[in-house]
């Protein structure tokens, strides 16, 4: 963005000048106190504009004058849409969001009761896109206060094509999968996503991924993955990630990275170490999140690697939102397994990932 200078175009005024604040432009250059013009719906101006003429002007002293941020990894699928006005969003300064993540999509898929974790977007109600074309459409014509960027999950893909998630997919189920990617990319969505640590897609072996990571390439898309483990077998998953995008020819990028359970702690030593000798040959990044805690659907496999375990909701048993899990079961009397099938379908925050 070039300065403002009173010489320029910009001596007729702007619609609003935000001023006296900190401006931090994401650019990587140092903080510096700056006046922001803006005029209609573009910023046209950063620099010293006290001179200048607005129909309103904010004063922003004391605060930090930012761009919007991306939120990189979500499960917003369904909210752009049951809550357009996004106000958990937007209060945290976030203005764009990436969906379809973890392999979990609103579409394509339709008159199917959504297996864990889909049901994390919400009910059979929700799953009514039978393409992905209807799902971007439905977004367009209700547009949402933030932007958003899709990508179509690969466990969504099984759900609508597959008559059991238990086994890999056959050829011609792959092929009807690699089409629907087709028509995803097709539409607008940025990539494709995984969740092979997830039952609907753990069974799927790494050669189905393969086959659809490249219709992805040849759009020019990336790929997304929950990898298949993040415990004792993270450094195999990201082996297994890496070959993926190798051998498919398409961007990577490993999500929420972390190595969950105490006697796992210190492998990110490895993992990062193979990921930094892979850039040398592809195009791979992560995200993480700064939580000690994940946030997920209930499942009983993943409970011994955590510390604690807070059931955050039930449908069979409201009651037990916000309670304790080892609570729960000590209270009904009965095993964690058993106690995790009986609160199904639930989800749960499994604190895993605090060296304290």
């Amino acid at each position: 963005m070039a300065q403002y200078e009173q010489s320029d175009s910009s001596r007729e005024g702007f619609d609003l000048i935000i001023h006296g604040g900190t401006v931090v432009d994401g650019s990587g250059a140092p903080a510096r106190r700056a006046d922001v013009g803006i005029r209609g719906d573009r910023i046209v101006a950063v620099g010293a504009l006290d001179g200048a003429e607005a129909h309103q002007r904010l004063d922003a002293s004391g605060r930090v004058v930012a761009p919007g941020f991306i939120d990189a990894h979500t499960h917003d699928d369904r909210m752009v849409l049951s809550s357009p006005d996004m106000t958990a969003k937007l209060s945290q300064g976030v203005t764009s969001v990436i969906a379809g993540n973890c392999g979990v999509s609103l579409a394509p898929l339709v008159d199917t009761d959504p297996p864990p974790p889909l049901n994390l977007l919400g009910g059979r109600e929700w799953f009514r896109y039978p393409t992905m074309a209807a799902y971007l459409d439905d977004v367009d014509r209700h547009p949402a206060s933030v932007n958003i960027a899709c990508m179509v999950g690969h466990s969504t893909l099984r759900a609508g094509i597959m008559d059991r998630l238990d086994r890999p997919a056959s050829a011609a189920e792959i092929e009807h999968m690699a089409k629907r990617v087709d028509e995803a990319m097709d539409a607008g969505c940025i990539g494709m996503s995984t969740g092979l640590a997830y039952p609907p897609a753990i069974n799927a072996p790494t050669e189905e991924v393969i086959s659809l990571a490249e219709r992805v390439a040849r759009r020019g898309g990336l790929y997304a993955t929950h990898m298949r483990n993040e415990k004792e077998a993270v450094v195999e998953s990201v082996r297994e990630t890496l070959e993926i995008g190798r051998r498919a020819g398409v961007p990577v990028v490993i999500s929420h990275h972390k190595c969950s359970g105490r006697a796992n702690f210190g492998l990110t030593r490895e993992t990062l170490a193979l990921i930094e000798r892979a850039r040398a040959q592809q195009t791979v990044n992560l995200d993480v999140y700064p939580y000690t805690a994940s946030s997920t659907v209930l499942l009983a496999e993943w409970v011994p690697a955590a510390e604690r375990v807070l059931v955050t909701w039930s449908h069979s048993h409201p009651e037990c939102r916000g309670r304790d899990l080892a609570e729960i079961a000590s209270e009904w009397g009965l095993d964690i397994d058993s106690t995790c099938a009986r609160l199904q379908p639930a989800g749960a925050i499994y604190f895993q990932m605090d060296e304290a």
